[in-house]
């Protein structure tokens, strides 16, 4: 009886060693996405990832992999002042998504999942001339990637932005509940409950999918009903 066990028990064993591999990211990578953010010009957003307990989350996430999108930091100052608390913290999760990847991924996503609850970036395309050269470049929300790959870690993408994310509430109740949320891993959101995007915050070099269906970041397809999250660009928003 226990010859005829043993395949059946390294058969279980076999199964669940990926779970047990998938570890978490560790303070050494997170500091390395930091200094490469920092030597390319980017003090705000590390520091702004350092100095609140969005670090904490990162390093205890039941997520392994994150891309983070930098803001420059005139426009992330001008944020701090102009915003509340609350909005800040909120928009400095739009910057940060639960799932790796390079600028080369990005361009065959149309919807891209952030830290915040129930919120999601719209991915685009666009084309970029520079010195009579045509290059593809990549849009969230309508903010270009001005630096794609900053840096590229075994758990971290880091990319840098043309502009700011900013979290559009609905109301002051709305404002007091993002304020008492804790850590929600976007694996459990259910996808009916995205919150729909204001017409705003339509991005116009959008290029949809040839065949009018969304492709998740898990390659799942999801029909044009599915909503994303509510964004605008910070200079459009206070005129800068």
């Amino acid at each position: 009886m226990e010859k005829n066990l043993s395949p059946v028990i390294a058969l279980i064993i076999l199964s669940v060693l990926p779970s047990l591999a998938t570890a978490n990211l560790t303070e050494h990578e997170l500091s390395l996405a930091i200094s490469a953010l920092r030597s390319r010009g980017y003090k705000l957003f590390p520091h702004a990832i350092t100095d609140s307990d969005l670090r904490l989350r990162l390093l205890t996430s039941r997520n392994s992999t994150f891309t983070f999108f930098s803001p420059p930091d005139s426009l992330l100052d001008s944020l701090d002042l102009s915003f509340t608390a609350t909005l800040y913290d909120c928009s400095l999760l739009c910057h940060v998504s639960p799932s790796k990847l390079t600028a080369s991924q990005l361009q065959n996503l149309d919807y891209l999942n952030t830290l915040l609850p129930h919120r999601r970036l719209l991915i685009g395309n666009t084309t970029v001339s520079t010195n009579g050269a045509d290059f593809d470049s990549v849009t969230v929300n309508g903010v270009r990637l001005s630096v794609p790959d900053l840096f590229i870690g075994s758990s971290i993408a880091v990319h840098g932005l043309d502009g700011v994310l900013v979290a559009e509430v609905e109301s002051e109740d709305e404002e007091e509940h993002y304020g008492e949320l804790g850590f929600v891993s976007p694996e459990i959101w259910p996808v009916d409950e995205y919150v729909a995007p204001s017409e705003s915050s339509a991005t116009e070099t959008r290029v949809p999918s040839s065949n009018n269906r969304r492709i998740g970041v898990h390659g799942d397809d999801v029909d044009d009903k599915v909503s994303h999250g509510q964004f605008s660009k910070f200079n459009h928003l206070f005129g800068l």
